[in-house]
């Protein structure tokens, strides 16, 4: 403890001079709000048996004393519990287990059966028999069960953790179908990013819609536009080597088809007038949008105009937090050059919508503000450690850190409310920590993060 009260002071001196100093692994720059240095803990395994070590690999408390599989453990935000599958990996399993710092455990069922199933929407049942495929906390109390249920979806639900374990979890919120999905912890609402361009808020929920999309295609002028009638047939001059066909139009939305020259295999998509149909070119990687326009409906014409992309087939990477009062979202969207990080909110920028939270789903939310990020690795997994800390963590379990200060200005005289957001250098986290156990000495391997302050502002600071 002396060695890190003696770091914690010279910290604070560097940082009285101006100087960057870093902590552990944290970037002291990243706390001038907060006037705490924060604490970082992980979550090792070694031989199987869970514990917590601070940043050193110095013990703070041992969480099991029995083997079990150790890349199904996942550390709550605040340090205090751990949470795994019940049961191997090699058979079905529907329970999970949660075990805290001060040794007390429960395990909660998720059964096959669901009081979700009975929906008469097919997709509620869809994947709720299949046994537990990951686990993550969207909170320090709300635990998230991840199931199979397709190629490129899964099925998420939601269970609340009570304090002291005594009882079993329950289940909040809706089951939902999709590639990621994320419950704010004050009103169980669920936001879910497509990373093809769309986040939606309370979709298992029957009012639940879309609140924010973008495409590849936003600000980019068309190079080459022309007109074209329902029946017929055309391939762009001097564009990418797709034959376009219109094939209907109905209701104000128009029904294309685009047909690779290539391999000759069509696809086909109704789409709104006045908006985009995407398409790959898989021989050079390039994305393309046919933004289709009517011209005359009566007559079957159509003005297609062709926009080369900048981002790629995924706009967004598969990760989404919500900030620490859930009064907004952060997702990451590529280009073909960077990776930009957003922070979207509901309403249009005025200091009294931005009091509302994230239950008020109804309102189109806005792009708030961005910032670049240096992320050449997709991202799984993103997560306030402190209102000041970002974790981040890539598919393969790496993590990395980076500090975020949002802010939020005042109107004056009826202008919009400017909010802005800064981003400090992403720092890679060791992936493994030497740890001493039984006169031993070995490298564990470092299976999650917890961060907090003296003040322990995990949750208690706004956004």
């Amino acid at each position: 403890m002396a060695i890190y009260f003696d770091r914690k002071l010279l910290c604070r001196i560097w940082s009285a001079i101006g100087m960057l100093c870093f902590c552990g692994f944290m970037p002291i720059a990243a706390y001038a709000r907060n006037s705490a240095l924060p604490t970082c803990e992980a979550l090792i395994s070694v031989s199987n048996n869970l514990y917590l070590v601070d940043h050193t690999g110095t013990m703070i408390t041992q969480f099991t004393s029995y083997a079990i599989t150790e890349h199904d453990a996942v550390l709550s935000p605040d340090g205090n519990k751990v949470a795994y599958i019940s049961g191997s990996n090699d058979t079905d399993t529907y329970a999970f287990t949660v075990v805290d710092k001060y040794g007390r455990q429960g395990t909660s069922s998720v059964s096959p059966s669901s009081q979700h199933e009975t929906k008469n929407d097919p997709t509620f049942g869809l994947g709720a028999n299949n046994p537990i495929e990951g686990l993550s906390w969207n909170s320090r109390d709300l635990l998230r069960v991840t199931k199979w249920a397709g190629k490129d979806v899964a099925r998420f639900e939601f269970y609340r953790i009570p304090h002291d374990l005594s009882h079993s979890a329950h289940e909040v919120a809706e089951p939902v179908l999709e590639e990621n999905c994320i419950a704010e912890r004050y009103t169980d609402s669920v936001a879910c990013i497509e990373r093809e361009g769309t986040i939606t808020l309370n979709r298992g929920a029957d009012d639940g819609n879309d609140i924010f999309s973008i495409t590849g295609f936003e600000g980019i002028a068309p190079y080459e536009s022309f007109t074209i009638h329902v029946g017929d047939s055309v391939t762009p001059p001097n564009g990418p080597p797709f034959t376009i066909n219109i094939k209907s139009i109905a209701n104000n939305k128009i029904t294309l088809r685009l047909t690779p020259t290539a391999t000759g295999i069509w696809g086909e998509m109704q789409i709104d007038n006045g908006s985009y149909m995407p398409e790959d070119d898989y021989s050079t990687g390039d994305v393309y949008g046919f933004y289709a326009t009517i011209v005359n409906a009566e007559t079957g014409l159509v003005r297609i105009a062709v926009v080369k992309s900048n981002s790629p087939s995924n706009i967004f990477d598969p990760a989404l937090a919500w900030t620490p009062h859930g009064h907004g979202l952060l997702l990451i969207r590529r280009t073909n050059s960077q990776a930009i990080l957003y922070l979207i909110r509901p309403g249009r920028g005025h200091d009294h919508e931005d009091e509302h939270s994230a239950d008020e789903h109804g309102r189109q939310w806005h792009l708030a503000a961005q910032a670049p990020i240096n992320l050449p690795t997709v991202i799984q997994d993103i997560r306030f450690a402190t209102p000041s800390l970002l974790l981040l963590k890539t598919a393969d379990g790496a993590y990395s850190e980076v500090a975020i200060d949002i802010q939020h200005g005042h109107h004056d005289h009826g202008s919009e409310n400017q909010t802005t957001l800064t981003l400090g250098p992403v720092t890679p986290l060791p992936a493994t920590l030497p740890v001493t156990l039984n006169g031993a000495t070995t490298q564990a391997k470092v299976l999650g993060w917890s961060c907090g302050t003296a003040r322990h502002d995990h949750d208690d600071d706004d956004d």
